[in-house]
């Protein structure tokens, strides 16, 4: 039993270790019986409740204003005040205060702990608790869950804020026969509760530490709104090369030993390919990330010639965009699957790589070829997608023209080839460019 005048004071101990910004969801729950009404008298000893009738709440009697629980605000029509306290913080006043001078109450709260955890083929973690690794391209679940699960008729409007360079939706473009997917990050995939993504910024030796933020704002069912939030980290690991070795000598060459056919290209025919344009590099990795590295090679192609058929100049361009070089993985070059058996505990391997653009046929007078290529070093970790890890660029010019009979060289340039290995760019197109002699 209690009065205005002689009232227990009640305090609420939020739960949780003390982190800064960090705040969990109480919900508090009273009713109050108005004595007088129910006895006409003020309570005596020894205050046997049922003495005063049934404790029916005070806010379901009618023409009586709400409680209210200290500072914090008033109970709902259905009895329960919905608020958000720091975890680790002091105690707060919840002494409920109600609107008559004798009055039996009652007060319970219940916490509402919102937890974090993201997930792959090779991890599960809560993010409250553990800072996890992932690999670049890994697809990476997260989940915010409540525990006990809120109550129905709550409406909930979620957002997930996320560190580094990610994506977190993927599509083909539309009007095209054989375009490139396109990665995008696309902040209207990350406003639920469960959310993923695909992180393509990492580190291999020191992977990087990136915040992933939750918020959540809830309108309950009493017309009360509460806004909370949590957050964690994770790590991501990145593949990485070394040991980047072009091949020397890379030349253009002028074939005429077939005539009337001409052979303009890089690397001689005649002599295995010698001077096509190569290079090794090493790849690296961690065991615990399987996956495949492969190449994905785009072009960008000028050619005009004329040939002995028509003696009429014909030409071709890509528009001076970049295509793709026949398939994808490019078949030209190696492909290393780390779940093969052969590699076994093996973190390291030499990538081959090796190309021989040229133009062959019988031409008439003149034959002139510029190519420049976007080689992509690509990784793919089991159940993920595709990252690039490195991109070469390179190219070449090739001119022939005869007179009286003779044919020569009139440019033949090399350029490249040319490693970063810090892109982390996804090759993209909209076309596909067939035996372009590779």
């Amino acid at each position: 039993m209690n009065t205005r005048q002689a009232q227990t004071r009640m305090r609420l101990q939020p739960g949780g270790r003390a982190v800064p910004g960090l705040r969990s969801l109480y919900c508090l729950n009273g009713w109050a019986k108005d004595v007088e009404a129910v006895s006409g008298k003020r309570a005596q000893p020894p205050y046997p409740l049922a003495q005063y009738g049934s404790m029916t709440p005070l806010f379901e009697e009618a023409n009586l204003p709400d409680e209210t629980i200290g500072s914090l605000g008033a109970l709902g029509s259905d009895g329960n005040l919905w608020v958000t306290l720091p975890d680790g913080g002091t105690p707060v006043d919840a002494t409920l205060n109600a609107p008559r001078n004798f009055y039996a109450y009652s007060l319970s709260s219940q916490e509402y702990k919102l937890t974090l955890t993201a997930s792959s083929s090779t991890t599960n973690a809560d993010l409250s608790t553990t800072t996890p690794e992932f690999c670049v391209g890994q697809t990476i679940y997260l989940q915010a869950s409540w525990s006990p699960g809120l109550p129905g008729g709550t409406q909930k409007w979620a957002e997930w804020t996320l560190g580094g360079d990610f994506i977190d939706n993927f599509y083909y473009p539309s009007g095209y026969s054989n375009p490139s997917l396109i990665y995008t990050n696309d902040p209207n995939y990350l406003t639920n509760e469960s959310a993923q993504a695909w992180w393509k910024s990492g580190d291999y030796d020191n992977p990087p530490a990136y915040r992933a933020n939750f918020s959540e704002a809830l309108n309950f069912a009493n017309g009360q709104y509460a806004s909370v939030a949590a957050a964690g980290n994770i790590t991501v690991y990145r593949p990485t090369i070394s040991n980047f070795i072009p091949d020397n000598p890379i030349s253009v060459v002028l074939g005429t030993n077939s005539l009337p056919e001409i052979y303009l290209g890089i690397g001689d025919p005649s002599s295995s390919g010698q001077g096509a344009m190569g290079w090794d590099l090493s790849v690296h990795w961690k065991p615990n990330f399987k996956g495949t590295f492969f190449y994905t090679q785009l072009i960008d192609r000028e050619w005009s010639w004329d040939i002995t058929t028509f003696h009429l100049p014909r030409s071709h361009s890509t528009g001076n965009t970049y295509w793709l070089d026949n398939e994808s993985p490019y078949t030209a070059a190696s492909v290393i699957d780390t779940t093969g058996s052969g590699y076994g505990a093996y973190t390291q391997a030499t990538m081959i790589y090796g190309d021989g653009p040229s133009l062959s046929d019988s031409f008439y007078s003149f034959a002139d070829l510029a190519d420049s290529f976007n080689t992509y070093l690509e990784f793919q970790p089991v159940g993920g997608i595709p990252v690039t890890i490195g991109r070469v660029t390179w190219g070449w010019h090739g001119q022939t023209a005869a007179s009286g009979g003779v044919w020569s060289l009139a440019i033949g340039d090399v350029t490249g080839p040319s490693l970063n290995d810090s892109d982390d760019t996804f090759p993209v197109w909209t076309t596909v460019y067939y035996n372009s002699n590779n």
